[in-house]
């Protein structure tokens, strides 16, 4: 799809979130404006900052990426409903390519998640929120 891999995850993890499920297993956290609360990998209640999503690095625990991207999705619903966010899930999956293409080989990034499907089902362009607290903007893509 067009949407870059650490979006897919943030939604992966929201859907699993158990305030949503009431499935016991799942980890729940707050989003904030400048971060994500919840626990640390040892368990430790705190307040931790938003991952840059354009880069990964290997010692911080992976799944404070998937709580950061979370936050988008959150981000979208508090601010513009959920069915905003479903509109969102719909465009990406018109918008898929088949199998065979890739949208990292060149020839098929004429559209960017962000720009191209977020920003027009919400009638406003987001990129300085999600640059100021992702790391991203509107030229986003799973291939960078």
């Amino acid at each position: 799809t067009p949407m870059p891999g650490w979006l897919e995850e943030g939604l992966a993890t929201i859907v699993e979130d158990n305030t949503r499920t009431n499935y016991s297993e799942s980890s729940s956290i707050e989003c904030r404006e400048d971060g994500w609360y919840g626990t640390d990998m040892n368990g430790n209640w705190g307040t931790y900052p938003f991952q840059n999503l354009t880069v990964y690095d290997a010692s911080v625990p992976g799944i404070y990426y998937y709580y950061s991207a979370s936050c988008f999705w959150v981000y979208i619903e508090e601010q513009y409903g959920v069915d905003k966010v479903k509109q969102i899930i719909q465009q990406v999956v018109q918008h898929r390519l088949p199998l065979t293409e890739n949208f990292c080989d060149g020839s098929q990034q004429t559209f960017f998640f962000i720009r191209d499907i977020v920003n027009p089902v919400i009638g406003e362009d987001i990129s300085s929120v999600t640059r100021s607290r992702w790391g991203f903007d509107q030229f986003f893509s799973d291939c960078q």
